[in-house]
């Protein structure tokens, strides 16, 4: 017989081995070591190695592997040989590897598998260990786009999904809601909010009609004036309209204070200033000012006087400027301010 070859069909599992010997016992006579010595080649057997009693161990050589015959069957009319592996150095399992540590070998024959304090933690049943989050962790799926929420020893919750927009806002003893921003802040209605560095917003009072915030070197700033349904401001400083006009639509500008005065810029296109002298006969001089407009008012009054002094009057007007025109021949100079009505 062929050692390895595929064996015709045979009914019964008692076969001849070849190529063993016997061993000998005293008083016993001789016993078969077809049994006791391994198989030696270098391959792995297959369900076809069928020449083997039970128990025979079959060696690879090459790979290292060990295998042993542990019983047969028979499928359609074949003997079918069913080798056990016992022994491999890439088959069987002999150490675990943890994402760091190194591999670990087995300590009298045991690997513990065991979870993190209050993180996780193992279970083992039969043939199985499985592994746990320490929780609650109750509910199979938690609503999409929420915020998880603790909930003591209970299981943990999942907001609802918050609106573009909302913010995360907290409700005392109780849980968290999305929100407005601004929603339960505590700011005062009608405040101005105010940045506090790296401390919580604050926001001021709210100020009275009239009043304007007027900020305090180191300070927040607050709320000033005297509060008037007239609609005057009353300011510690100067008050600026940078962007636009401060119209008085009910009131006046009042110069309380003896000394106060109006200041206007003067230069190109200005509405206050000093006309050239007169030329001509009789005397002229056209101001030329885009301040002017065909409406206007517009005041004016010798500067100096040069020539004969005689009746002078506006001869022409419109958003180019104005021209003054005397009834002598004079050389004086004007001085003039355009107020548009």
């Amino acid at each position: 017989m062929i050692v390895g070859e595929k064996q015709p069909f045979r009914s019964f599992y008692l076969m001849t081995i070849a190529n063993t010997a016997n061993n000998y016992s005293v008083a016993f006579g001789t016993s078969s070591d077809s049994v006791a010595v391994p198989f030696i080649t270098t391959v792995d057997p297959t369900s076809y190695n069928t020449a083997f009693p039970v128990g025979k161990r079959w060696i690879n050589q090459i790979s290292n592997n060990e295998w042993a015959l542990t019983s047969y069957s028979s499928q359609t009319g074949t003997v079918l040989a069913h080798w056990q592996i016992s022994a491999s150095p890439s088959k069987l399992l002999s150490t675990l590897t943890g994402d760091s540590g190194g591999a670990i070998s087995p300590t009298a024959g045991n690997i513990n598998l065991l979870g993190t304090a209050n993180q996780t933690t193992t279970i083992g049943s039969g043939s199985t260990i499985t592994f746990s989050l320490i929780g609650p962790y109750t509910p199979a799926t938690y609503t999409a786009h929420g915020v998880l929420i603790g909930e003591g020893t209970s299981s943990i919750v999942a907001t609802a999904a918050g609106s573009d927009g909302q913010v995360l806002t907290g409700n005392t003893g109780a849980d968290p809601s999305f929100g407005s921003i601004g929603v339960k802040s505590g700011l005062t209605a009608h405040g101005v909010v105010i940045a506090e560095g790296a401390s919580a917003f604050a926001a001021t009072a709210a100020g009275a009609t009239g009043q304007g915030l007027v900020g305090s070197t180191g300070a927040d700033p607050v709320w000033t004036g005297s509060p008037s349904f007239s609609g005057s401001v009353t300011a510690a400083t100067t008050l600026t309209a940078s962007l636009g006009a401060i119209t008085a639509t009910n009131g006046n500008v009042i110069l309380g204070t003896a000394g106060n005065k109006v200041v206007i810029a003067t230069g190109s296109n200005a509405s206050v200033g000093t006309s050239s002298a007169m030329g001509g006969t009789p005397g002229a001089i056209t101001v030329s000012t885009t301040a002017c407009s065909a409406t206007a008012k517009v005041f004016y009054s010798r500067a100096l006087t040069g020539g004969t002094p005689g009746q002078v009057s506006i001869t022409a007007q419109d958003g180019t400027g104005f021209t003054l025109t005397s009834t002598a021949n004079e050389t004086s100079t004007f001085n003039w301010w355009i107020i548009n009505a």
